[in-house]
């Protein structure tokens, strides 16, 4: 049921209020990842290779033990 329903006013004024809210934020955060979506790819790359190296280095230093 919609809060416009229940409260006919208020109820419409408050779900504008909570519409724009979600969409002004969702914009801005939206944009901070596109701003920054170089940095980010760098970051999530540079883990991965890291996360990628270690297991190498676990798997790799496994054979000593069995030989």
């Amino acid at each position: 049921m919609a809060i416009g329903s229940v409260l006919p006013i208020g109820g419409t004024i408050i779900g504008g209020v909570i519409g724009f809210t979600i969409g002004t934020v969702g914009s801005m955060a939206f944009d901070s990842v596109y701003n920054n979506k170089d940095k980010i790819i760098g970051s999530v790359k540079d883990t991965a290779k890291k996360v990628g190296d270690a297991v190498t280095d676990f798997f790799g230093n496994l054979g000593s033990v069995f030989g």
